[in-house]
């Protein structure tokens, strides 16, 4: 391969090279040099006899060089025919190669650099070339990304995608960017349960860089830019979260994990029906306590409202569920936070007589002799929460967070393989991305919400704290911060 790359850069560097010769030898350019030329001749006295021969080597062209007048905008004149002294000979010294060489660098750096491209179309006779925004162009393309704003230049739109080291920075440069493109406000405090619906809204993520030892930046992007870069990035380099805003509304989700070596007698196939457990589980919850049912008055199935993805490796089970609710959405994270820690308590109490409920606890070490803790990750309900996104693993690791086609399929389903990147699959995964129509009903709860740098309602303290109000009707007596 060494060869044949050297060989095309060879190729590469002759065309150029031919390029140049033929708009030295342009009679259109001669004649404009020897018109610009003439004012600033010195007369020379008449040369000796000498036999006269054309040539385009580098020490003629020098030799024009120097007898021109020095406006940089000058092209260098073409060639023409020179005079050699007979006594010279054909033969030069090392010291004159290096003056032609040095010539002809001269003279390439006073060509214009469009003298080197042919006009668009491929006319003019010659080599079409492809230029940078030419090819970033077709790449585009290919990959279907109509609506992936530009790189900022004069005159030019200002690109929906920047990032930050700091969250707030990017919080306000997205507010900003939202208040100037779609009209909105840049502070709403009216609303916990603001949906972003628009394509063109910001959406926020964060990442690990891994240029920086896995050090975190934040992403403000509208959701076409983001996954136009978001599929260029190498599958290992993919360590990427959205962040779900403390004053956003979003979907009901779940991160499911527990450890192989801690539970050596649980297999993979038990997992999976411990998930399946608390999505029956859920959807009865919903029905019974939100009134979320189908038209006969039967929870929901799940096949219609959970996307399911799966990051399980040798030694951890590991699930993220997204529920879809038709027409219903949680004003943000702390309310769904609520509603799981409403569920989990039913759980708690019914383990003993619903089989069901004994499949969701587990070990959490080893040398546990009793399976007591929650299947459910309790503690992803934090303000600002970053959950990761399809296609990405974590920092320093290799398993990527993927789709598992068992239960509701969106994008291209089964169609695509898993580790294809499918924007569908993408989309339809972000807790964070809520509609209008998802948002024609916001469950929220009185008590819960955010109130400045505090989260209120007893049901936040944690897991210890799910044994006591918070619900529906209930008012929250006392203010719990939360540690950031």
């Amino acid at each position: 391969m060494g060869g044949v790359k050297r060989a095309a850069a060879d190729d590469r560097v002759e065309r150029a090279l031919d390029r140049f010769r033929r708009v030295i030898a342009d009679p259109a350019v001669a004649k404009y040099h020897a018109e610009a030329a003439k004012p600033t001749r010195a007369p020379t006295p008449p040369p000796p006899p000498t036999t006269t021969t054309t040539t385009t080597d580098g020490a003629a062209i020098a030799n024009e060089i120097a007898t021109q007048n020095d406006d940089p905008n000058v092209l260098s004149p073409p060639p023409r025919t020179i005079s050699h002294r007979a006594e010279d000979g054909a033969a030069t010294t090392r010291e004159d190669a290096r003056d032609d060489r040095a010539s002809l660098v001269d003279a390439l750096a006073r060509i214009s650099t469009g003298a080197f491209y042919s006009p668009r179309g491929g006319g003019g006779g010659g080599q079409t070339t492809m230029t940078t925004t030419t090819r970033r162009d077709a790449r585009r393309a290919a990959l279907g990304d109509a609506h992936v704003a530009r790189v900022t230049r004069r005159g030019e739109p200002e690109p929906a995608y920047k990032e930050f080291w700091r969250q707030e920075c990017a919080f306000a440069w997205g507010d900003e960017w939202d208040a100037n493109h779609s009209g909105r406000a840049a502070d709403d405090s009216n609303s916990n349960s603001k949906s972003k619906s628009n394509a063109n809204a910001m959406r926020y993520f964060s990442a690990e860089d891994a240029e920086h030892r896995g050090r975190r930046k934040f992403i403000a992007s509208t959701l076409d830019a983001f996954w136009a870069r978001y599929v260029n990035v190498a599958w290992d380099k993919r360590h990427f979260y959205e962040l779900i805003r403390a004053d956003r509304a979003c979907h009901l989700y779940y991160d499911l994990e527990y450890s192989k070596r801690a539970n050596p007698s649980v297999s993979d196939a038990d997992g999976r029906a411990a998930t399946d457990a608390l999505i029956s589980l859920t959807l009865e919850e919903l029905a019974r306590e939100e009134g979320i049912k189908t038209e006969d008055g039967e929870p929901l199935r799940a096949s219609d409202v959970v996307v399911e993805l799966q990051s399980t490796s040798a030694t951890k089970f590991s699930r993220h569920l997204v529920f879809k609710l038709p027409g219903a959405a949680f004003a943000n994270a702390a309310h769904v936070g609520h509603f799981v820690r409403r569920l989990w308590k039913r759980v708690a109490e019914t383990r003993e007589t619903d089989p069901r409920c004994a499949l969701l606890f587990v070990r959490k070490d080893i040398d546990d002799e009793v399976a007591a803790t929650p299947f459910v990750d309790l503690g992803v309900y934090t303000r600002n929460r970053a959950f990761r996104v399809y296609l990405s693993s974590k920092f320093a690791k290799r398993t990527r967070l993927l789709p598992t086609h068992r239960l509701l399929r969106v994008g291209a389903g089964q169609s695509v393989p898993a580790t294809e990147p499918d924007r569908g699959v993408f989309c339809g995964s972000l807790a964070s991305v809520v509609d209008d129509a998802d948002a024609a009903r916001v469950i929220e709860y009185e008590g819960v919400g955010t109130r400045g740098a505090a989260y209120t309602g007893r049901v936040l303290r944690g897991f210890g704290g799910y044994g006591g109000g918070g619900g529906r009707g209930e008012t929250a007596s006392h203010t719990t911060p939360f540690a950031w």
